[in-house]
């Protein structure tokens, strides 16, 4: 049995843009209101969030104070959310109200201070972690206690809480846990979602303490993690539902891209390696009535309309809807025009949280763009004299399967489906939910959290300046299994994102609070890493085919903000040879601890 204590610090919410309530038709605003009976020329706009459908305009209404009077909201460009944005502020609702009563165009904008001191911030923890592990590295079993410094407000508390435990179900297989969490209310900022909403901090400590373990019982790290890992179709302890798992190949990739073998223990003092891994949700399915709507329309030119309530918030939804939808009907994405998160004639989308908008609206269109080609086909097989089953659509063309030259192009179908009299343009709808219970069941017996799981492992590599104790990350290796890749190009940059808001966690980030007060409420004392301390970034795809993702796809990007700050930490580890247990790890603490521990 082993038993280790790991604080986590707090990090702000990471976002540069500003925090901003807009009302009013006021340009580059996050979304619009539109009043019912003024024929859309008297927009006003409102609230920058991160899913403008069911919830936005429930809240609009509730503003104006007359159900039903508010025809529709629409939702402009906005940056990042990263979970901070899902809640509403005193900024969001006063710039509504005095849109909504004196008929002008309002701007509320928080200043940097207000942004610290008013809205949301990663939950600090302090998590206490007992292991049982044999002798040859198998996990029998883990306690946790966990205490989350809440602020003074609850926000998303409860949700919170119940993801750091059930995240702590994989990568590993744990046949026997036990987790005791608290939610602490104090005299600080309040916490709230912030990417991995609770597991980060969980996945710190776990990490952390499996390569204590690991050092203290004579094993290698990355041997300890392969023969607990999860593999697809194995019976879960919790009735988690694994389809596919690529996290065992995600270890041994990252592990040779690092260099491990070469590396781990064989580096001068002052570098060293490490590394650590995670799994994250795509969607949940502990929630009922979360449902995405699509709707697509083809027209008699080809060209190709979608519907979607999904809530673009820079991650890339619309294109990657837009790319689904082009290849199931075989048509180029220049021929496809997206209009996303407008009340008014998109369907209702739950919003952007959780990993879910590929799985639930990427799912929901390719039902609407099955929906069209199969009408489209109905008329067909006809003229090609073929069954309808048999057909393919590819390149502008439908032919049938084997015969290329056995076909008809986009262009004359779609003429002579228009000179039948059928009626134009050729529409298609597509809703899309998981098996889903109510939230509060998973509290009481076992079942399956999310639609499918991503996999991932992060190992870093690291120089510490022993004359200063700055650490300087040299290397970040990423390898994940996001089924496969819908566009290869975002999921990098995605991945990357997530790399570097995981370095700030580890080395730079921390909400400094004495009274109640927050001492740094700018970007001149609180930490974060710049472009300077960018480190090479290596972003491996682990490919899997899942069978619930459009086209096998599944999360990529939210769940690789869980372990690069223990991949940095055990790195430091190897490095140096001090075992850290809080963060950030900062030049400060290296130079203490050096002082008082003997070179390893």
């Amino acid at each position: 049995l082993d038993q280790a204590i790991n604080e986590y610090i707090s990090s702000i919410i990471e976002q540069m843009d500003d925090d901003a309530g807009v009302g009013g038709d006021s340009g580059g605003s996050p979304a619009r209101i539109v009043p019912r009976g003024v024929g859309g020329q008297r927009r006003r706009r409102f609230l920058g969030g991160e899913g403008i459908g069911i919830g936005g305009h429930g809240v609009a209404v509730k503003i104006r104070g007359i159900d039903g009077d508010i025809d529709h909201l629409e939702k402009a460009k906005v940056g990042g959310g990263f979970g901070q944005k899902i809640d509403l502020f005193a900024k969001d609702f006063c710039a509504a109200w005095f849109a909504i009563h004196l008929g002008k165009p309002i701007k509320f904008v928080y200043e940097r201070e207000e942004v610290f001191v008013s809205t949301r911030q990663r939950h600090p923890m302090y998590i206490t972690v007992k292991t049982g592990m044999k002798k040859d590295g198998t996990i029998l079993a883990q306690q946790f206690q966990v205490y989350a410094d809440g602020g003074a407000y609850n926000s998303t508390a409860p949700t919170m809480i119940a993801l750091s435990c059930y995240f702590l179900m994989i990568p590993y297989r744990v046949p026997n846990l036990v987790y005791e969490g608290y939610h602490v209310y104090t005299n600080k900022p309040v916490g709230g979602a912030m990417r991995g909403h609770g597991i980060p901090q969980v996945r710190f400590a776990v990490e952390r303490q499996l390569d204590m373990i690991s050092e203290r019982l004579g094993l290698d790290q990355v041997e300890v993690r392969m023969k607990n890992s999860i593999h697809a179709g194995e019976p879960h302890p919790a009735k988690f539902i694994i389809n596919t798992c690529g996290f065992s190949d995600s270890i041994q990739k990252a592990a040779d891209a690092i260099g491990w073998r070469e590396k781990r223990g064989k580096l001068p003092f002052g570098r060293g390696v490490g590394l650590a891994g995670a799994a994250f949700p795509s969607g949940v399915s502990n929630m009922s009535h979360i449902s995405s709507g699509a709707i697509v329309q083809m027209g008699r030119d080809g060209a190709v309309n979608i519907l979607t309530g999904a809530a673009d918030i820079g991650q890339g939804a619309e294109t990657v809807i837009s790319q689904i939808v082009a290849e199931e009907l075989g048509v180029p994405i220049e021929d496809i025009r997206i209009t996303a998160a407008d009340t008014g004639i998109t369907p209702l989308d739950p919003g952007t949280f959780g990993s879910g908008v590929t799985i639930r609206a990427g799912n929901a269109a390719r039902i609407a763009a099955i929906a069209v080609k199969k009408k489209l086909f109905e008329f067909v097989d006809k003229i090609l004299e073929a069954n309808a089953a048999d057909l393919v659509a590819r390149d502008r063309k439908i032919y049938v399967k084997g015969s290329p030259d056995r076909g008809i192009t986009f262009s004359d179908a779609l003429k002579a489906y228009q000179y039948a009299d059928l009626p134009m343009p050729i529409v298609g709808r597509g809703s899309w939910m998981a098996p889903a219970t109510e939230p509060t069941t998973l509290l009481k017996e076992d079942g399956n959290f999310a639609p499918n799981y991503s996999f991932m492992t992060q190992a870093a590599e690291v120089e510490v300046d022993l004359r200063t104790g700055k650490v300087k990350l040299l290397k970040m290796v990423t390898a994940h299994d996001c089924g496969r890749p819908i566009n290869p190009m975002l999921v990098e940059g995605q991945l990357e994102g997530s790399v570097v808001g995981g370095m700030g966690q580890a080395l730079y980030e921390e909400v400094i609070v004495e009274k109640g007060q927050v001492m740094n409420p700018s970007f001149l004392d609180y930490g974060f890493p710049t472009f300077m301390e960018m480190p090479e970034i290596e972003s491996i795809e682990v490919e899997t085919d899942d069978p619930i993702g459009p086209f096998g796809a599944k999360e990529a990007g939210e769940g690789t903000q869980l372990s690069p700050a223990p991949a940095i930490a055990n790195a430091i580890y190897d490095a140096i040879g001090v075992d850290f247990m809080a963060l950030p790890i900062t030049p400060e603490k290296i130079l203490e601890a050096l002082q008082r521990t003997e070179p390893k």
